[in-house]
């Protein structure tokens, strides 16, 4: 699934799902489904064995002790020499060190890394001339699919309308990327879950704020594709997702 990131024609692939973080193990790991996201107490579709029981995973929880997913991070959280269970609401503290070079799978690393601005524009610009970017309700999360230019198939629409299992497996045996509303965390409040997702970019080769980054924004908005943005109201301290590129 190779997606066009720039003008030069430069492809990616995205990773199998969004990146997820347990705090007790130090352990790194994509979501298991596309449409997983952790969520908050009510909300949100993983759960791991804590203290014996299957437990829904929490973000609210972050912590270095955790034992549950979260995949909700300050912005640089996720990268080398950072913290990833960090909460706090100080700026100084999400300063971007180095992109991500955590072990995923055994592995360490393999290239994986984050988008930049510029990137995520010309992603957003190409997906939506080709007719390739649109929203839906997969496995009842509401998202963005996205399909990669090596395929011949279309996508377009604007509402969060309900996909047949069926239906999402065509367009994931096409190479499909689905883009959950995973919500955002303040400090350890989550919210905007199932409702909106706004997954940050790297600062590599851009001007960027360290107050506020920017990120890719998808939300049940009257537009039908992804929206890149710098936000005042939306500081570096904010826990967002991350869906990470090689």
């Amino acid at each position: 699934n190779l997606f066009v990131v720039s003008d030069n024609g430069n492809v990616v692939q995205f990773a199998p799902g969004n990146l997820q973080y347990q705090a007790s193990t130090n352990t790194w790991r994509f979501a298991e489904h596309q449409w997983d996201y952790v969520g908050n107490a009510s909300k949100g579709t993983v759960y791991e064995t804590i203290g014996g029981e299957l437990t829904k995973c929490n973000n609210a929880n972050i912590g270095e002790t955790y034992e549950g997913w979260i995949d909700l991070f300050g912005w640089g959280a996720w990268g080398e020499d950072m913290c990833p269970y960090i909460s706090t609401n100080d700026f100084a503290d999400y300063e971007w060190s180095k992109d991500f070079n955590g072990t995923i799978y055994g592995n360490n690393n393999t290239g994986w890394r984050t988008l930049t601005r510029n990137e995520w524009t010309k992603l957003n610009s190409y997906l939506n001339e080709n007719s390739k970017i649109g929203k839906a309700k997969v496995h009842d999360v509401n998202g963005a699919i996205l399909l990669p230019d090596n395929c011949n198939g279309t996508y377009t629409n604007s509402k969060w309308t309900a996909m047949s299992d069926e239906t999402w497996d065509t367009y994931a045996n096409m190479g499909a990327i689905f883009l959950p509303t995973s919500g955002v965390r303040v400090v350890k409040n989550v919210s905007n879950v199932n409702s909106a997702g706004h997954y940050w970019t790297s600062p590599k080769y851009d001007e960027h704020y360290q107050e506020t980054p920017y990120y890719a924004k998808v939300d049940n908005n009257a537009r039908t594709d992804l929206t890149i943005a710098t936000q005042y109201n939306w500081y570096s301290y904010y826990g967002c997702p991350v869906r990470l590129v090689r």
